[in-house]
Formats: C-alpha cells, structure tokens, sequence
C-alpha cells in the first residue's frame, strides 16, 4: 500500500539535511564561543586556586580545643592549630612594619602542613630570643641568620613598645599565596616559641588562636563551580555547627576564613565576565545564529507548504501537519546539537591556536587545555533545541494571527492594515542613525556610562537590521527593472528566471542574504582589526609609557642604575635612552590631596617620549610650547 507523503520518518533529504546544516551550525557557534572561555579558563582557574596548602582558617573562642571534632567533618582531611600575634621589627634603628603577623606552629603543624613554612636555611626556633623569619623579609629587614633584630609586642601593662633583641636562627619559604596581599593576613612573615606570644602580657586584641584547615580538592572542578561552591559551604557550615548554640542563634562563634571558597568566587566571577565579554565582542555571531535558526525553520515549513496543503486535502487535519513539522524540527534539533557539540569543540581548539587573524601555532591545537562545562552543555541544549522550537512556535503563531486579520474587514484588519504603510524599517533607521551621532557627539562620557555603552553597542545592530530590511524589500519590489538590466549581460532568460526568482519566488531570501551579508561583513571587519591592530598596539604602549619601553629602576638598590643604563643604551636596537626621575608629593591645599611630579632633561627626553597623541615630543606642539 503507498504511504502518504510526510507520514513516512525520512522524506526530502534535500529538506531535511539544509535545516539540519543550519541548526547544526547554530549549535556549533554557541558551543564554540562557550567551549573557548571555559578551555581558556583553565588558566585562570589554575592561577586562582594556587592558594597553598592551607584552604581554610578557622578562628573563634576555644577553636584550638575543637581540632579533634574538626578533623571528623566529612570534607576535611588536615587540621592543625596556630597561633598568631602582631608586631614591630626594628633593624638598623629603622622600624619595619607595625601590624606584622608573627606566629608559633607546633610538630603537628609542622607534620600535617610541612610546606607553608618551610625552612630554606636554618632552623626553627628553641629559645624565646630565637626567631625564624620568611626569606623574602631578608632585604626589608637587613637581617640574615645569625643576626639580631629588635622585635616589638602590644602590651596590656606598659604604654612604650616593649622592645626585645632577637637572634635570627633560620629563614623559612612563604608560599606566594601567603605573602601580605589577598590572604596574607591568614599567615605569618616569622616563627617565635610559644612564650613570646603569652598571652598574659599580650594584648588579647592582638592574639588569634587559628585552626588551618585542608580539605578534600577532587570534588572541586571548573567543569561544575556550582557544586563546588556547594561542597565547601557544606563544610563551613558543619563548622559552624561546632558552636552548640549554633542552631539556636543562628549564628555561631567559630569564624571560617574560607580561602578556597572565595578563590572559586572570583574564579567564577571572571568566567562570567570573560563569557559575557565574549558574547558582547561575539554580537555579529549571535545574530548569525538567529537568522540560521529563522532559516532554518522558514525553509524547512515552506518546503513542507505544498504536501501539507496535500495532506489537509486528503483529510489531514491542520493539526496532525503541525505535529508531522514539529515531529521532524525536534529530531533534527536534537540531531543538529549533538553534531554542534563536536563542531564546536573543533572551532574552539581553533580559536585557542589562534595568535591573529588567520595565523595559527598548530601546536597550541592540542597542547592548550581543555575543558566543557555543565554551563556550556546546557546553553548548547537550549540554543539547539529550545530555541528552534520556540523560533517554529512563534511561526505558527504569526501566520495564525496573520491569515484571519489580513482577509477580516474589522477593527484588528484596518488597524494591520494602517501598520502596513508605516515603513518601520525606515523609521528604525532614521532614529538609529540620530542616536550614533549623538553618542558620538558625547565622547568618552558614552563609554564611561554602562547603559549608554550598552546601546552603543547595540545600536549597529538595528542600522544594519533596517538597512537590510530596505535592501530586501527593494530587491523584491525592483526585480522587475534588475533582470531588466542584467538583461544584456547574461541573456534574458537567465536574468528573470535568476532575479526575479530571488526577488519573489524564493521564500527565504531574507535570511539568506542576511547571513550572507553579515559573514561578509563580519570577516571585513575583521580583516581590518587585524590590519589596523599592531598600530593600535603601539599607539597605546605610547599612551600608556609615554616611550616605546619603559624600565622601572629598584630604589632600593641605586648602585646598580648606572650599570643597568649603560646596558641597555649599549643595546643595537636601541637608539635614544632618557631618565626620568617621578615623586608623588601632597597639597598642602587640599585635604588628602596628591601631585606627581617629574623631572628629566627635555633634550633627551623629546627623542624618546611622545605626547597624549602619541607623536614624537621634537615632533609634537607640546614640546614648541
């Protein structure tokens, strides 16, 4: 028996394998752009959780004496107590610092955490004039082992600082995570025996019983930070739990300084802003991924527009067809976005091996990490199957509203039928091009504000969707006179049969152009980036410098500027060198306020400086004047 056209699974390969091509490439740019940022991440990633061994710091009243109950919590694999206290040192009748953290750490810190303060040369501590201190202090505190240094303590019971001689017995390794800056404050720059720390002639303001903590890493993964964070706070809130009037108060007395937890945070933040940096730079992509989805779709129903016709002829109803074209977009969705995945993943380890236009290292291709999270999986889903869905729903619904108001004579008809003589696309046209000129007109102050940036951004956009509009309803309405003209040059049949057909018969010339249109657009574009991008490089190292190169001279080491200069000025590539000597100085007129002052000599200086526009300073009107 014959089966009725459109009932059968596979039917117009043609049909099918278009609509799933563009589908299939709509899933690939979505996933590409995602597959990027994460792979590119990793970096980050690796950068932000080098935080040392230690990943928590727990403090509260009697924390010391939880240890044991600490070490029980399901995450936590290493804990140890410490404890610190603040500081001055005085070496060469020069005081260095007044709030530096100085700490005891007993065997067991030593056992479970070997690596946080580990003794390069030296020893540890044995008596309370005995002190070992981080090896990156040596310079700053002109002490070496064997040396004696003045250390100072808050007292409860004296009001001068309490001044005590100290030989220095060993220098230890600070973990970069450790040194003053993000989580400095955890950790200390020298190690004393628990008797300098006594709390009896302490300030107790000034001393702080730590627990540091470890805690099982394999569950965190850039692949779901979402569970990691998870992970982690379940952790801080079993220590919470700790304090018996935790459930009670809602709050307890033991405090976690979560390091980890807060190095997951900003790892996230700045995934989520380089994605959304991405999509932003990415714009002409997304809207190439909206019209191949309305490509897609138009295509693959008016293709199906004469069998369905046959159908609902043979006593189809209107809905079995629509099931019949949802039945068939969904397969093809489905099938598109897995086939996405895999092209996508090749675009992306294209883009990691990218250093400028159309220059690849082949190598970078495998050797540059990879990485597809849970984020990225889902946005892939909806931009290959929600949202042809939703693109095939909103087709139904137009032209089901579309059909009864054009052929009605009420209200809802005149009312479409008034719309019709507004040219919208000229109207969008008009008021897009008068917004660009004013925020041009405003400079810099349209960058500085996020919401007029964001329509910056965003007004190209409607001037190319209206221009388009134009140029498709033009080529439509004047393919009479086109295939007129082209008459001559490629014979008359051609010419009406090829524009003509364009212009009426095809119904997806539309999108067509546009995607065609803005790829050309979008690798023009680029092609100009690339051309224009080493003088832009330039021109804001120039800004930025006020030189080609610049070198910041240690003041802490003068002696060594002569040798350094002559260095540099023997170099063949340099060709003029100048000094500059700057110094921040206060107003004496303005609270708090501050001046840079410079000096250097104008004749060697206008051979290697430029001005705010990046010319030459012996070239510039700056230096004339």
């Amino acid at each position: 028996m014959a089966v009725p056209a459109g009932y059968e699974a596979f039917h117009s390969l043609r049909r099918k394998g278009l609509t799933l091509i563009c589908l299939c490439l709509a899933s690939a740019v979505a996933m590409g752009t995602t597959v990027y940022v994460d792979s590119f991440s990793i970096h980050e990633w690796e950068s932000y959780m080098d935080i040392g061994p230690v990943a928590m710091s727990l403090e509260g009243e009697d924390i010391q004496q939880k240890v044991d109950d600490i070490k029980d919590i399901d995450g936590i694999q290493k804990a140890a107590t410490i404890t610190l206290g603040e500081g001055s040192f005085r070496s060469a009748r020069m005081i260095y610092g007044s709030n530096l953290k100085i700490a005891y750490i007993d065997d067991t810190y030593l056992n479970e955490f070997p690596d946080v303060y580990s003794i390069q040369s030296g020893r540890y501590p044995n008596s309370t004039d005995e002190i070992a201190i981080a090896a990156e202090r040596v310079t700053d505190l002109n002490a070496s082992v064997g040396k004696t240094i003045n250390y100072s303590y808050y007292r409860t019971d004296v009001e001068e600082p309490h001044w005590i001689n100290m030989t220095v017995v060993g220098l230890f390794e600070n973990h970069p995570s450790q040194l003053p800056g993000r989580y400095g404050s955890y950790f200390a720059i020298a190690i004393v025996l628990p008797e300098v720390l006594d709390p009896e002639g302490y300030d107790n303001h000034y001393i702080r019983e730590s627990v540091h903590v470890e805690i099982n890493r394999d569950p965190i993964t850039p692949f779901d930070v979402s569970s990691s964070i998870a992970f982690v706070r379940r952790i801080e809130k079993a220590v919470w739990s700790l304090d018996p009037q935790y459930e009670h108060q809602g709050y307890s007395q033991y405090r976690v300084n979560d390091i980890i937890g807060r190095a997951i945070i900003d790892y996230s933040d700045w995934r989520i802003s380089a994605r959304m940096t991405q999509l932003m730079r990415s714009a002409g992509s997304i809207l190439l991924v909206i019209l191949l989805m309305l490509l897609a779709i138009r295509y693959n129903v008016n293709e199906r527009e004469y069998e369905t016709s046959m159908l609902q002829a043979r006593g189809a109803s209107k809905q079995d067809t629509d099931r019949i074209i949802i039945r068939e977009i969904l397969i093809l969705s489905a099938s598109g976005t897995i086939l996405g995945l895999g092209l996508g993943v090749l675009l992306s380890r294209v883009a990691l091996s990218a250093v400028g236009y159309f220059q690849f290292v082949p190598d970078l291709f495998f050797s540059e990490p990879f990485l597809i999270t849970l984020e990225s999986l889902v946005l892939t889903a909806v931009v290959g199957i929600v949202l042809p869905m939703l693109t095939l729903g909103g087709y139904f619904v137009i032209y089901a509203i579309k059909e009864p108001v054009e052929e009605g004579e009420g209200k809802l008809a005149k009312l479409a039928k008034g719309l019709k003589l507004i040219r919208w696309d000229t109207v969008v046209l008009v008021l897009s091009i008068l917004v660009t000129m004013a925020l041009y007109s405003l400079g810099n102050q349209a960058q500085a504000n996020p919401i007029l940036s964001f329509i910056f951004s965003v007004v190209p956009l409607a001037i190319f969707l209206a221009i388009a509009s134009l140029t498709i309803k033009a080529l439509r309405k004047g393919s009479s006179r086109i295939s007129s003209g082209f008459e001559k040059a490629i014979g008359k049949l051609s010419a009406s049969v090829g524009v003509r057909r364009v212009g009426k018969s095809a119904s997806s010339a539309a999108p067509t152009i546009l995607v065609l249109v803005l790829a050309i657009s979008l690798a023009w574009n680029m092609a100009v980036i690339d051309a224009s991008l080493p003088v832009t490089k330039k021109s804001h190292a120039r800004f930025a410098f006020a030189g080609d190169v610049t070198f910041h001279l240690d003041e802490q080491h003068p002696e060594d500027w002569e040798a350094f200069f002559n260095n540099v000025s023997s170099h063949p590539m340099t060709e003029n060198t100048a000094l500059m000597s700057v110094l921040d100085v206060m107003l004496s007129t303005q609270y708090g306020g501050d001046l840079r002052l410079a000096t250097f000599n104008p004749s060697e200086f206008s051979q290697v400086g430029y001005d705010y526009t990046g010319t030459l300073l012996n070239e510039s009107a700056i230096l004339a004047q």
